[in-house]
């Protein structure tokens, strides 16, 4: 029997792989207010909605969502579309062309960072007032240091935020050195002591 129309399965609506990476920049686009090339919690999405897309898009869980990310979840919408309404059309299987897809094995992720903002506030802050500063008992040298590298206003203390933007120093340089090819963190510090 030769080859005939009835032999080419059509889907109305599918997407080819060309549309998907055109959608996956289209959301990077949209929902990358800080123009990093990630979807993450410094881009000042409502939180629900953050929550969803990390839950469907970020398959490596650090509640960030990179090109190469948003091109799996795309497909895997794609997929999940084609078995419902034209389960006899085939799945996509596409290169995904922001491959490979960087991870970094203990890289920090902003709700870290705001967790070890805590945890430092609390081991340092022995007077409570909120701030690390120079009645809290620390060793000259150490609390020399700790002002030398944190404190960003020059006034003597370090405040919650102070401490919160000097983590994501450390962080971005020992992901540097680490996983050089892993995107910096962007945590805006929203941390209230």
């Amino acid at each position: 029997m030769p080859f005939g129309e009835d032999d080419c399965k059509v889907c109305n609506g599918a997407w080819t792989c060309l549309d998907m990476f055109n959608i996956s920049n289209e959301v990077i686009a949209y929902y990358d207010n800080n123009g990093d090339y990630f979807i993450d919690s410094a881009d000042d999405i409502e939180s629900e909605h953050f929550e969803i897309l990390v839950s469907e898009c970020d398959t490596n869980g650090d509640e960030i969502i990179s090109e190469c990310e948003m091109f799996d979840c795309i497909e895997r919408c794609e997929n999940t579309w084609r078995a419902e309404y034209c389960p006899d059309y085939g799945y996509s299987y596409c290169m995904n062309p922001f491959e490979p897809c960087t991870e970094c094995e203990g890289a920090w992720n902003c709700t870290d960072i705001e967790e070890v903002t805590y945890e430092v506030i609390a081991y340092y802050d022995a007077n409570g007032n909120g701030q690390v500063d120079i009645d809290d008992m620390i060793d000259d040298e150490h609390f020399g240091t700790m002002l030398e590298y944190c404190d960003f206003d020059n006034d003597g203390n370090l405040d919650a935020c102070e401490i919160h933007d000097c983590i994501v120093i450390v962080e971005n340089e020992w992901r540097a050195e680490a996983c050089p090819e892993y995107p910096e963190a962007v945590c805006e510090c929203t941390i209230i002591v």
